[in-house]
């Protein structure tokens, strides 16, 4: 078979042809697990329920006062509630509540909902011993 200059042309440009068919393709495939990563993503927020962390007190903690500041994060977008009323949160997602609790054994109840309607509730039990003893020294 003879060299044809021709020959090598065309084969030459078939080779460009698939390799750009090639990365074409895989462009779109890259492009299309994109989007599909974008909206799981959105649907896995549409799901699952706000962050919610109380950061003091703790559970089962003993306050020698019944003023205690409640002190937490939650989603930047959610709305917080303790014990029914709701508290300001800032840019951040994080929220300080004043609370004055009665002596004894307490329960205090935050919930924080998305803007989606999701919840996510946190229970904490606290003692409150309001017990101010002042001791005279003896003279």
């Amino acid at each position: 078979m003879a060299y044809s200059p021709r020959l090598r042309l065309k084969s030459r440009k078939s080779r460009s042809i698939v390799a750009s068919n090639m990365i074409t393709r895989i462009l779109l495939i890259a492009a299309i697990l994109l989007a599909l990563s974008y909206i799981l993503w959105q649907a896995f927020m549409l799901i699952s329920p706000p962050s919610l962390k109380i950061d003091y007190p703790a559970e089962g903690q003993l306050l020698s006062s019944g003023y205690v500041d409640i002190v937490g994060s939650s989603d930047p977008d959610s709305e917080v509630s303790i014990d029914g009323e709701t508290v300001l949160v800032d840019e951040d997602g994080g929220f300080v509540y004043a609370l004055v609790l009665p002596e004894g054994v307490r329960s205090i109840e935050v919930i924080t909902r998305s803007r989606f309607g999701r919840t996510s509730r946190v229970e904490i039990t606290v003692l409150v011993e309001d017990d101010i003893s002042i001791s005279m020294p003896d003279n």
